[in-house]
């Protein structure tokens, strides 16, 4: 059985459901996956028009360097989160 999910998975599954392409979409959430993705990878990229990506409250890490990090909203509710980059 599979330990977690990639995100290049999620993100397929996320369009089979929505009917949609994930490139083209303004929201995608990547929530409620069993297994869960454990770690991000460079399918992220493809998300070329996502302006809110939703990925649960069990990130611990955040990579973002880049973006404009002061104009994130919720980012206190991340319980888990411990580091951004």
């Amino acid at each position: 059985m599979k330990e977690s999910t990639s995100v290049r998975e999620a993100i397929r599954q996320w369009e089979e459901e929505f009917g949609q392409k994930a490139h083209e979409a303004k929201e995608v959430k990547l929530i409620g996956l069993y297994p869960p993705i454990d770690k991000t990878d460079p399918s992220l990229q493809t998300l070329i028009n996502c302006e809110k990506l939703i990925i649960g409250d069990t990130l611990e890490q955040l990579w973002i360097s880049y973006n404009q990090i002061e104009k994130l909203k919720g980012i206190n509710s991340l319980k888990n989160l411990k580091e951004i980059h």
